[in-house]
């Protein structure tokens, strides 16, 4: 009986701790990027002292554009075949110092960014909203990098799931 009370309270620890990303499609139409054309990411807040975490944000969806080939290239806003617009609305930060001096109690971070997916000549072809949540619950817990990294993924693969080659 104690296994068994240890072990679902373990499996309830650890469900509660895993980092986790949604994201939500706005548009009446599923935005379809072409890859072999160019895209560019811009990322804006009206969050007050928020700079490093845009810089951050644009920064993982860049790289992740890159790594997962959704388009040719990254390039400049003006000489994309594609802009995505990114509104970072909420960022709930979790520092490193945070966690070491809190650890468990310093909780999870979270980002949400609203993403706009615009063609070339301003035809917006799909919108969404993307989630990221860092793992918590215990002193080893992801910092507000781990949010950003999940939210950016999710934007990502969304586009890369609905590309045409």
């Amino acid at each position: 009986m104690i296994r068994l009370v240890a072990t679902v309270l373990m499996a309830t620890f650890l469900s509660a701790c895993a980092a986790s990303g949604s994201i939500q499609t706005l548009s009446r139409d599923v935005p379809t990027v072409d890859s072999t054309k160019s895209g560019a990411v811009e990322v804006t807040t009206s969050l007050p002292n928020k700079s490093e975490t845009v810089a951050a944000f644009r920064a993982a969806v860049a790289a992740q554009i890159i790594n997962k080939r959704v388009f040719k290239s990254v390039a400049n806003g003006d000489s994309s075949d594609y802009m995505l617009r990114i509104n970072l609305t909420e960022v709930s930060e979790v520092t490193q110092a945070a966690r070491i001096l809190l650890g468990a109690l310093a909780g999870q971070a979270e980002i949400t960014a609203h993403c706009v997916v615009v063609e070339r000549g301003g035809k917006v072809i799909g919108s969404m909203v993307a989630k990221g949540t860092s793992s918590g619950g215990h002193v080893f817990a992801g910092t507000t990098q781990e949010a950003i990294d999940m939210a950016a993924t999710q934007i990502v693969d969304y586009l890369l799931s609905n590309r045409r080659l």
